[in-house]
């Protein structure tokens, strides 16, 4: 199955270990890099990295993931192997997001934008990621600490408390995942990637064709663009 383009590959491979897991086919993944004003420039491009044909390729953390279809028990197990693979992640369903239901997953171990880390912050606190950021009951029922310390470690080698968004750097990727919660598959071999971080404000690219015409959600109500809030009280999109 081809790689989503605006993925990184070892998102990718995190994303495929989790369906895998929640023994599920992958779902259509909704969007990827986008900037639809719906979604508050939470899909904005986080940076760039050198793809499998050595091109310049715009990705970002986030992605949402179709749902449709899905039983509320496929979307709880869904959800805990996102999280043992490296993502924070939501079932977005309820308010504003009645009508279009999907997860909003963010993959730790990349670099990504100021909005992103401040959902990250919040779900580690097991809080929506959304305005107000209320609590999110699942995730404090069901996040345990060693699924959270490896999804903080994560997140963390790339985005350090003293990080700088608006100063672009290149950051080396010196080691796969490594799954130790669950019994997936061994990881691959250690992948060499390059990382180019755009500012804080992603960079718009080109990506027609990245975005299907199905994914600009109605959420208004939940996704203002609000200014920069401390860590654990997160500037949203979805």
């Amino acid at each position: 199955m081809a790689r989503r383009n605006g993925m990184v590959p070892n998102a990718w491979k995190a994303y495929l270990k989790a369906c895998q897991g929640a023994g599920l086919q992958p779902r259509d993944i909704l969007q990827t890099v986008g900037n639809a004003k719906a979604s508050a420039n939470t899909h904005k491009a986080d940076g760039s990295f050198k793809n499998e044909q050595g091109a310049k390729e715009f990705y970002t953390a986030a992605a949402d993931i179709r749902t449709k279809d899905l039983t509320e028990k496929q979307i709880h197990k869904l959800l805990l192997n996102l999280a043992r693979n490296g993502f924070a992640a939501w079932w977005r369903h309820e308010g504003s997001f009645k009508n279009n239901q999907h997860i909003h997953a963010i993959y730790a171990n990349v670099p990504m934008k100021r909005s992103l880390r401040n959902q990250v912050h919040s779900f580690l606190a097991r809080r929506s990621g959304l305005v107000g950021d209320a609590t999110d009951f699942f995730w404090k029922k069901h996040l345990n600490e060693e699924t959270e310390q490896f999804i903080r470690t994560l997140f963390l080698k790339h985005n350090p408390m003293n990080f700088d968004p608006g100063v672009a750097f290149d950051v080396t990727e010196d080691e796969d995942l490594n799954i130790a919660d669950i019994p997936l598959d061994e990881p691959e071999d250690d992948e060499q990637l390059d990382y180019q971080l755009e500012g804080d404000d992603g960079v718009d690219g080109d990506d027609s064709g990245d975005t299907p015409s199905d994914t600009s959600f109605d959420i208004s109500g939940e996704d203002k663009d609000e200014l920069v809030q401390p860590c654990g009280s997160p500037e949203i999109g979805d």
